[in-house]
């Protein structure tokens, strides 16, 4: 098939990148993924507590334990609240009270985190050979969008949060830490059928040395409990799975077909189509999170009230700044010292 010379530029190279929770968010809601990636914005403010803030500090911690930063990851947990509070204060103390409940619940369940790993011994099954390892691979395709087509090169990327080996056989896997409500048998269930480690693996199977056997991934479970007397456990979980060469391939085919439905949203966007249309909103549970709630419901009534919102209370950001980050300590007085 010959393929026209599209009318506008092909995916431009700051937006030709898919995450996972990129992905996810254009299948879950368009508008949120047009606001957030595509126009890149953020809100000016950013509250440091709720459930994204407090996993990223508990992955931090643990990622500066298990690469050696520091001897516990109780020791990161007090650095990184030490910075939080006193970001705070220089702007009056408004997350006092959230920030101390954050501290209080971060700080058992990692000491637990501790106490559990040495009374099991699951760590001990495991060689830790990367931390935070950043991996990425092109994927090329050809998009048919409104009579034209095109050859679009979509940059998937992925940050995981461990390298493991399994002691008994050699073999490689993915580790993946969530903080989560419940370890029941339904959360595990979805951990279990969750794309996000199969898509690490992919990643990780693409960079692999050809003798290398990358058998699958390991999930660690952390519930966010104060583990108090009248709680009950368990309350940490550790799951391993194998994945098949036919699962992965059934998963590959699966990412290509996300990645197709975000890279033809863009170039419909690219062209000038209205975003109303392509960028389309899709409500559900989700809304009572999403950072752009309160605009996106004026969007429905008062379009230029809803601009003027967007351009009073957000800023332009930076979408990857997770995978170009230095790690905590590196940047001066804009990180934690551990």
């Amino acid at each position: 098939m010959t393929l026209a010379v599209p009318a506008v530029p092909a995916l431009i190279p700051a937006n030709t990148i898919a995450s996972y929770s990129d992905l996810g968010k254009h299948a879950q809601c368009k508008r949120a993924w047009w606001l957030s990636t595509y126009r890149r914005l953020r809100p000016l403010d950013e509250p440091p507590t709720g459930p994204l803030p407090f996993g990223s500090r508990i992955h931090a911690a643990l990622e500066a334990y298990y690469d050696g930063t520091v001897p516990s990851p109780v020791l990161a947990w007090s650095a990184l609240m030490a910075h939080e509070y006193a970001v705070d204060e220089s702007n009056g103390g408004m997350h006092t009270a959230s920030l101390d409940k954050e501290s209080k619940l971060g700080h058992t369940m990692l000491e637990g985190y501790l106490e559990w790993v040495d009374e099991s011994g699951e760590d001990a099954k495991y060689e830790v050979i990367g931390v935070e390892d950043q991996l990425q691979q092109y994927l090329s395709m050809e998009v048919r969008v409104d009579g034209e087509d095109y050859v679009v090169s979509v940059l998937v990327r992925g940050k995981l949060d461990r390298r493991l080996r399994r002691k008994s056989d050699g073999a490689v896997l993915v580790g993946d830490f969530k903080t989560t409500a419940s370890v029941a048998e339904t959360a595990i269930a979805d951990q279990l059928a969750s794309p996000q480690p199969r898509l690490y693996l992919m990643l990780e199977r693409a960079h692999a040395p050809q003798d290398q056997w990358s058998a699958g991934f390991v999930i660690t479970m952390l519930r966010k409990v104060l583990r108090t007397k009248t709680s009950n456990p368990p309350y940490y979980m550790r799951l391993e799975h194998t994945v098949t060469p036919v699962e992965l391939e059934a998963y590959t085919a699966r990412l290509r077909g996300a990645v197709e439905d975000l890279a033809t949203t863009q170039l419909r966007l690219d062209a000038g189509r209205d975003p109303r249309e392509v960028a389309y909103f899709n409500p559900g549970w989700w809304c009572k999170t999403c950072p752009f709630k309160l605009a996106c419901d004026l969007m429905q009534t008062q379009p230029a009230g809803a601009e003027a919102m967007l351009s009073d209370l957000y800023y332009e950001g930076d979408v990857w700044a997770r995978y170009l980050a230095a790690a905590p300590g590196e940047t001066g007085d804009a990180s934690p010292n551990f």
